[in-house]
């Protein structure tokens, strides 16, 4: 039985996945769907996924990489497409970038060393490191969401520049035949 709040963090989780969509093509592509638009599929710890731990892995809540195999395999044979949520302007606090809870191995998170390959990512009002809430610009001021500098290199070469090796590509060549940008209003048009 679920508290009181466990809703009012994201954590209550109805059991939806990938599988359970590819399961319903049939009767969606009945009444006129020819696209599907999903939220967030990336792994992060919450229901909604807005707060990404991995840009480049299907969260295995959802069934992982293994079920949108099969649910691109089953579109793609309908004629069907699909389209992801690109939550490129922030990550989790919690994600392999970040790192403020030191789950990860290596290389450190943007949080945990200013040596960090990762510190330049992200916007830091100061130079503490391991960093605190408060030290980071954060989207909506929710510490939980650090926000991308989107004016940043390697930040725009590992969403969408490097060539065979960025995110865009990566999702591209696993199905994605398009993108719906979150808070796409707050990343640079440049």
């Amino acid at each position: 039985q679920p508290g009181p709040f466990q809703n009012e963090y994201g954590t209550q989780f109805y059991g939806g996945d990938l599988k359970g969509i590819e399961n319903r093509l049939d009767y969606l592509q009945s009444v006129g769907v020819d696209t599907l638009y999903l939220n967030p599929i990336f792994k992060a710890r919450s229901n909604h996924r807005y707060d990404t731990d991995d840009f480049l892995e299907v969260d295995p809540a959802l069934g992982g990489d293994a079920a949108l195999v099969s649910l691109k395999t089953e579109m793609e044979r309908r004629g069907m497409r699909l389209i992801l949520d690109g939550v490129f302007n922030h990550s989790s606090s919690d994600s392999v970038y970040f790192d403020l809870y030191h789950r990860y191995n290596a290389p450190d998170g943007g949080c945990e060393s200013a040596a960090s390959p990762y510190r330049g990512w992200f916007n830091f009002f100061n130079a503490n490191a391991p960093c605190s809430f408060g030290d980071y610009e954060a989207w909506f001021g929710f510490g939980s969401l650090p926000v991308f500098k989107d004016d940043s290199g390697p930040v725009r070469d590992f969403f969408y520049r490097t060539p065979g090796a960025n995110v865009t590509q990566h999702w591209y060549e696993r199905g994605a035949a398009g993108w719906r940008f979150d808070v796409a209003n707050e990343i640079s048009h440049d």
